[in-house]
């Protein structure tokens, strides 16, 4: 979806840490296994699905896992984006099929120019350009059909909640901390090792299609 505000990401407990003191789950994570970053407008309904899931997975505290909520995707989100070994921008969408889908990124060819809000795609670019580094990553889109000013989800967006954990559950299996990539970050774009054909079945979007306005 796209964002109208210029409200910067935090970790779900950032709250949480400025009343009670250091947090001892994102802060450590500085170079990440798995970086997951959900964002959406939580005041306009089913939009709020990837801020809602990025606060689920917090409290999951998996090992070597990086949650970070946003209103909008920025600029600012290159750096920790190219830290991590892998990434997943997690949205709501309003465009059929009406599923969650999980598909494979990969940079823009050439950098372009940038606003102040961007796209997964943009954002692996820039940091490729300003990092010298890009992770794997993927685009976790959940269905959304109610838009109206609120902070209750539809049934639809709620079913669409708990499977994409399971999906994000399923990755961060995979990439435990300790257990070596498979394959390194200088791969061609089209290439993807044994994991990520079972999981992703190779798909690899040409752009990063919006679910509306």
């Amino acid at each position: 979806m796209t964002r109208a505000s210029n409200r910067a990401c935090s970790s779900p407990r950032a709250a949480t840490r400025n009343k009670s003191g250091p947090s001892n789950r994102s802060d450590r994570a500085t170079h990440p296994a798995l970086l997951v970053i959900g964002y959406g407008n939580t005041l306009r309904g089913d939009d709020a699905a990837g801020p809602r899931v990025a606060e689920a997975l917090e409290a999951l505290r998996l090992p070597g896992v990086q949650v970070l909520a946003c209103h909008q995707l920025t600029p600012e989100l290159a750096e920790p984006i190219a830290q991590a070994d892998r990434v997943v921008f997690v949205d709501a969408a309003v465009a059929p099929p009406r599923k969650v889908r999980l598909r494979r990124l990969t940079p823009r060819t050439t950098a372009q120019p940038m606003s102040h809000a961007t796209d997964p795609r943009a954002l692996l670019t820039l940091a490729r350009e300003l990092f010298g580094r890009v992770p794997r990553a993927w685009w976790l889109t959940i269905p959304a059909v109610r838009f109206d000013f609120g902070e209750s989800l539809s049934a639809t967006t709620r079913r669409g909640i708990a499977l994409a954990l399971k999906r994000i559950q399923r990755l961060a299996a995979d990439f435990l901390p300790g257990r070596p990539a498979v394959g390194n970050h200088s791969r061609s774009p089209g290439q993807t090792d044994g994991i990520t054909k079972r999981r992703l079945r190779g798909e690899h979007p040409q752009g990063c299609p919006r679910g509306g306005l």
